[in-house]
């Protein structure tokens, strides 16, 4: 993933830190240190100097970015939480995925995702490919991975009735993240959204209005039909990765 050349390109990618798991622990945009003219060396800063235990980041049991997420444990590394990774464009993240978890249809327009299964027997990986708009699925267990390439919707979902972790690596500072339905629901005019839907009486505001309501303000939902196959009949809220 390559972080943002242009000012242009650096404001769109302000506008789709959607999910704050992808960007910038701010909230905000990433900018690579001026200074850091060499990618193979980090740059000066007290944080990372002087010390060999500035170069270790704890995902399970540190407590520096980790997101606030209801039963979970979503942890990020990026410029930001682990300094040394300063001009080096790369974010890891650290994802604990519920039984029947789904990770909704999504983009990251600016990078390349590595998707590792540390632990897990049933993770569906899907991704529409750019090129031939055909639907390229992969399941993996513990020890596998695959790769979902920048720009591609795509989702991810635990298919199994126990928990999974997973490390996500994006080649990017910054790979933003764009929601495809809440995104689509929230900014495109009604217009659009209706034609694109096909049009003619039957697609009114009021369905578009209906649809809107029931699309999730969130980028983790869990799969009904799984948990009760999985005999886990509790309900459980939608998770806003925040």
């Amino acid at each position: 993933m390559m972080v943002a050349s242009n000012p242009s390109e650096h404001a769109f990618q302000h506008n789709t830190c959607i999910s704050e798991i992808y960007c910038r622990y701010d909230g905000k945009h990433h900018h690579s240190n001026p200074k850091s003219k060499n990618p193979t060396s980090p740059p000066s800063s007290p944080l990372i100097s002087g010390s060999s235990s500035n170069w270790t980041f704890d995902f399970v049991r540190g407590n520096v970015g980790v997101l606030n997420v209801p039963n979970s444990r979503i942890v990020k590394a990026n410029h930001q939480t682990f300094p040394v990774l300063d001009g080096r464009n790369l974010v890891v993240v650290y994802e604990y995925y519920d039984p029947c978890q789904l990770i909704v249809l999504h983009s990251h327009p600016f990078g390349d995702e590595f998707f590792y299964a540390v632990k897990g027997e049933r993770m569906r990986v899907a991704f529409v490919d750019v090129t031939s708009g055909k639907l390229i699925v992969s399941e993996i267990r513990e020890g596998q991975a695959t790769l979902i390439p920048r720009g591609s919707i795509h989702y991810q979902q635990n298919l199994d009735c126990k928990p999974a972790v997973i490390l996500s690596s994006f080649n990017s500072g910054n790979p933003g993240a764009i929601l495809t339905f809440q995104s689509s629901f929230s900014n495109i005019p009604y217009d659009v959204i209706k034609e694109s839907l096909g049009g003619g009486k039957m697609v009114n505001e009021e369905l578009i209005e209906h649809i809107k309501a029931k699309v999730p303000n969130a980028i983790a939902v869990v799969n009904a039909e799984c948990r009760k196959r999985c005999g886990l009949d509790k309900p459980m809220d939608h998770k806003r990765y925040e």
